[in-house]
């Protein structure tokens, strides 16, 4: 996954939980300060959102942190925009991706040529 342009706290804890699981986490607690445990309890309310196995993880690599929980709105967008790259690369129509992700025209070719740029080899 790329993650360009965010932040290394979030860079790190989404490589260590996955994007899904991070956008989720940002979704239900998004704009909250909080402590990342040393020591993971029993009964924590990210565990709902992580599950166990992924909280343990969590806390063993970020635990201590004190961190304000983003939006995660620069992800959403981020992955939206490769989606919609990907549906291009498939043939979609301009028109299509302009109905589907309700942006203009305009937009749908500036989200291109950044993702062509993104992909583009270093020469």
């Amino acid at each position: 996954m790329k993650t360009k342009g965010v932040p290394p706290t979030i860079r790190e804890i989404t490589d260590i939980i996955g994007e899904e699981k991070a956008l989720a986490l940002m979704e239900a607690y998004g704009r909250q300060r909080w402590t990342i445990p040393v020591d993971p309890p029993c009964v924590h309310p990210w565990i709902d959102i992580l599950g166990v196995e992924t909280f343990v993880k969590l806390c063993f690599h970020c635990g201590g942190w004190q961190w304000t929980i983003p939006s995660g709105e620069h992800l959403r967008l981020q992955r939206r925009n490769r989606e919609l790259a990907e549906l291009r690369r498939q043939g979609a129509k301009i028109a299509e991706l302009v109905n589907r992700y309700k942006i203009t025209e305009m937009r749908v070719f500036q989200i291109l040529k950044e993702q062509r740029e993104q992909t583009k080899p270093f020469s």
